[in-house]
């Protein structure tokens, strides 16, 4: 009879050990399950603040500016940051739009050089965004040109570099390209960006695109934009 109640108390005792072995095992599962949860909301935060500092650079590249404004060429601010003499830069005149038309369709597998791209269709779009052999193809560093650019190239933000390391995704994987766009809007643009008409100052429509890639596996973060660069008279 005493046998018979020390192996009921050590079964017990086993049930009670196994029992508690479960709880723990099944919390370690849930805060490593809230660790992954955090740290990917963690990289996307990243990763999207880091898109929205590529949309502003493009702008700033767009505006022909340095970063605190000054333009980057006061002798010819229709260029832009871009070299005087070069074949891919933001067209100031029909003329300059029609000759940068006419470079970028010369390849057509290579849409965009220097993140500047002819205007694109979705499916286009969506194929470099969500195609890696062709992103990594058009991301190539040894390419020359480039197909997009890259945050700083044209505008000098971030640098001297150390001052990139604010959000060391921008040395990552993070890229923009911008679509010149001629008049009318695009059709799938803002009401009111349809009632705008050419302004002879700035005559074209730019649509950014910013793209990066988390540090996690299947983080990305994809963000567009029709930039006016300045105010336009609005049609009637």
């Amino acid at each position: 009879m005493r046998h018979r109640q020390q192996g009921m108390a050590l079964f017990m005792v086993v049930m009670l050990l196994l029992l508690c072995t479960l709880a723990v095992c099944g919390a370690a599962r849930v805060m490593l399950l809230n660790e992954s949860v955090v740290g990917n909301n963690a990289d996307r935060a990243r990763a999207f603040a880091a898109a929205e500092a590529l949309i502003q650079d493009a702008e700033t590249d767009i505006r022909g500016s340095w970063p605190d404004g000054s333009p980057c060429r006061p002798e010819a601010p229709a260029r832009g940051c871009r070299d005087a003499d070069a074949l891919v830069a933001f067209p100031a005149d029909a003329t300059e739009y029609l000759a940068l038309s006419e470079e970028l369709d010369r390849d057509p597998a290579l849409p965009c050089r220097l993140g500047i791209c002819r205007q694109l269709k979705p499916q286009d779009l969506a194929r470099l965004a969500e195609d890696p052999a062709r992103l990594k193809e058009l991301t190539d560093t040894a390419r020359s040109p480039p197909a997009f650019a890259t945050y700083g190239q044209f505008t000098r933000a971030g640098q001297p570099p150390p001052q990139i390391q604010g959000n060391p995704y921008l040395a990552h994987e993070a890229w923009y390209w911008v679509e010149v766009l001629d008049y009318p809007a695009p059709v799938d643009a803002d009401e009111k960006v349809l009632r705008l008409a050419a302004d002879p100052v700035q005559p074209y429509l730019y649509r950014i695109t910013a793209l990066v890639n988390g540090r996690r596996e299947g983080t990305r973060v994809l963000l567009q934009e029709l930039f006016v660069p300045s105010p336009l008279m609005t049609q009637p």
